[in-house]
């Protein structure tokens, strides 16, 4: 049975650069910084990664890594705060191309015996909090029930084991590294997804170059997820195993 570990900026969604003004926000309403972000490369980062390296470029890093946390948590705090305000007065983003379809035909392989079962999951640097706020505004939340997120872990390649266990115990199948495909657009999905041992698909929908992907070489590698058949044809389905259904957070 696979099991999809999709991220979520760049890959499920354009969320209007929410996530990135929001930090700006923090840095600028708390820390006195402008621009704070100007320059900063953001793709395939954990959240708590990203508050660490602003810290750094900014002068503002503890000597400690007791208090690197602990500045790392209080950043976060802020952070939600202001994302939660930022996805009120903006508009704009979108679902990218392929990615409702494909949602819908997971959800339906779910309920209808007789259609190979998928298993859909996130594997995401933002926060769980965050990633909640982000699929809210495209009512995505609730195709993904469990996932593995920036703050589980800092570094995205131990997402994988997380987003593993996860699964594995909601819907009782032991996959194999065969069935694990991890769907995001930046280096460090196809990275992350090496590291173990699992399937990379990697999708060009995000700020990372196509060409830049495919000097990676992902084990296979999108435009855009408009051609939901090539999709599954890459990602099959076998058995008819019964999985149980409910969105992010449920």
């Amino acid at each position: 049975m696979p099991l999809l570990l999709f991220d979520i900026d760049g890959t499920l969604i354009d969320s209007g650069r929410i996530g990135s003004r929001a930090i700006a926000g923090v840095f600028q309403a708390h820390y006195g910084i402008q621009d704070a972000i100007e320059g900063f490369f953001f793709d395939g980062k954990t959240d708590r990664e990203i508050f660490r390296e602003l810290m750094a470029c900014h002068g503002l890093l503890p000597a400690t890594e007791a208090e690197v946390r602990r500045q790392i948590e209080l950043i976060t705090e802020r952070y939600l705060e202001h994302l939660r305000e930022t996805a009120k007065r903006m508009e704009g983003g979108a679902v990218h191309p392929g990615v409702l379809e494909i949602l819908e035909e997971i959800q339906e392989r779910t309920w209808q015996r007789g259609k190979a079962p998928i298993v859909a999951g996130l594997l995401t640097g933002n926060v769980e909090a965050g990633a909640r706020i982000k699929l809210q505004r495209f009512d995505l939340a609730g195709y993904f029930p469990f996932g593995a997120f920036g703050s589980d872990a800092e570094v995205r390649s131990e997402l994988v084991p997380i987003a593993l266990e996860r699964a594995q115990a909601y819907c009782g199948w032991k996959f194999s590294p065969e069935e694990i495909f991890v769907v995001g657009d930046s280096v460090r999905d196809i990275e992350c997804a090496r590291k173990n041992g699992v399937v990379s698909i990697a999708v060009a929908t995000g700020s990372t170059p196509r060409e830049i992907l495919a000097a990676e070489n992902p084990d296979h590698l999108f435009d855009d997820l408009s051609d939901t058949e090539r999709f599954f044809e890459i990602v099959g389905g076998h058995g008819s195993h019964p999985i149980v259904s409910g969105g992010i957070g449920a």
